[in-house]
């Protein structure tokens, strides 16, 4: 997320990020604080669109800018205005949500079901942004929690603590995205971006985590399972940058000489870890479209 500040008319700096002039090449949009309804046009470096592969540009909009309050602004990379958070509010429930909300897989899988929440855990482990549209009557914000919640699964190196984004559903609908994975509240998939494929992995990870009573085991032993899922993935990453072309079974049987266990499923998901995580590019491994099931 980029935070906005604005010092003169003339500049505008990112903090954490880079500093130019709003004379260079800039994007107009249009903002609105939720909390008082003031409207203002700004502008906005264009490379905060241009760098954003996926998902919506967040930005952090401090006081001054369009009003006396703070609050996050999200932007389409066309730069449409799609949605707002007010900011304390999420701050708020950052800081208290260990007394008001206790996040379990069984009380995920209880409240989006099964095939949802493989789907979610599949979007963690390739690094695809995961946008939850909720009703005007459902104000808690639940992306700060599941973002902690499913970033303590993976080592440090893997963690993106800002994948979820609590997004307002009629909003959506005047401007869907489709390059982020998005459910709603009661677990209905409205868009899946990735290549359909069966979801065995995730299927055998949440049943191992669901056998580990203990929280802290949990942690460890599926930190360790996405360790192992990863360095595959690197090695194979490796192996595709020195390969022209191949025919998806050609470079499974070639991998499975170093790694004997892996399936056409597992192979599946390893390349679209490399894809949408490592952002490698996979188009040489040639392969039919699975049709899904109904």
């Amino acid at each position: 997320m980029y935070k906005i500040f604005f010092y003169r008319k003339d500049k505008i700096q990112i903090i954490g990020k880079f500093l130019i002039e709003v004379m260079s090449e800039t994007r107009e949009v249009h903002i609105q604080c939720p909390i008082c309804n003031v409207e203002k046009h700004i502008q906005l470096p264009l490379s905060l669109f241009e760098t954003k592969k996926m998902g919506l540009v967040k930005v952090q909009i401090e006081e001054g800018i369009c009003c006396e309050h703070r609050f996050i602004a999200f932007f389409t990379r066309s730069g449409k205005n799609a949605g707002y958070e007010k900011l304390d509010l999420a701050i708020n429930i950052g800081e208290t949500e260990k007394s008001e909300i206790k996040v379990s897989l069984r009380e995920l899988l209880k409240q989006y079901g099964d095939y949802c929440v493989q789907n979610v855990l599949h979007a963690v482990i390739i690094d695809m942004p995961i946008t939850i549209l909720h009703t005007k009557y459902e104000h808690k914000n639940l992306a700060p929690i599941y973002n902690r919640f499913f970033a303590n699964f993976f080592p440090k190196k893997y963690q993106n603590p800002f994948l979820f984004t609590w997004y307002y559903d009629l909003e959506y609908k005047k401007n869907p995205t489709f390059d982020t994975f998005v459910i709603n509240t009661e677990g209905f998939i409205q868009n899946t971006p990735w290549q359909y494929m069966e979801l065995d992995y995730e299927k055998n990870i949440i049943k191992k985590a669901l056998d580990i009573i203990d929280d802290e085991s949990q942690i460890l032993i599926l930190q360790q399972e996405f360790q192992n899922l990863f360095d595959r993935a690197e090695n194979l990453r490796d192996l595709i940058k020195t390969w022209k072309k191949r025919d998806f079974n050609e470079a499974l049987s070639e991998f499975q000489k170093y790694y004997q266990d892996v399936d056409e499923n597992l192979f599946d998901l390893l390349i679209q870890i490399i894809q949408y995580r490592f952002k490698t590019d996979v188009s040489g491994i040639k392969k039919n479209k699975k049709k899904r099931r109904h």
